[in-house]
């Protein structure tokens, strides 16, 4: 599926600068230093990650971790306040009438 989506974007994005080469929006020159610079970024920021991954993996499992046992708190806590409020609301309409 991701595979897929890639390559749909891919196809939009080489159909997209033929039709502006085509319409001489911009020369093939210009295209071609625009796909080489966009090439080198994005090898750059892979090999980036590549060196940064074993950092990342052994800083970001541990905050998931904790952060699973948050978001647990989390939701027993907003179904606290929400019954905790349902239970205010009836007392109070029962005690108006």
């Amino acid at each position: 599926m991701i595979g897929q989506t890639i390559s749909a974007f891919c196809v939009l994005g080489i159909v997209i600068l033929g039709m502006l080469v085509m319409t001489q929006a911009i020369t093939f020159d210009q295209l071609v230093s625009g796909v080489r610079r966009f090439l080198i970024v994005v090898i750059g920021i892979l090999v980036v990650l590549c060196f940064l991954k074993a950092i990342l993996v052994t800083v970001i499992l541990p905050w998931l971790v904790s952060l699973k046992a948050a978001l647990l708190w989390l939701a027993v806590a907003v179904l606290v306040v929400i019954a905790l409020a349902l239970i205010v609301r009836i007392a109070i309409s029962k005690f108006q009438n």
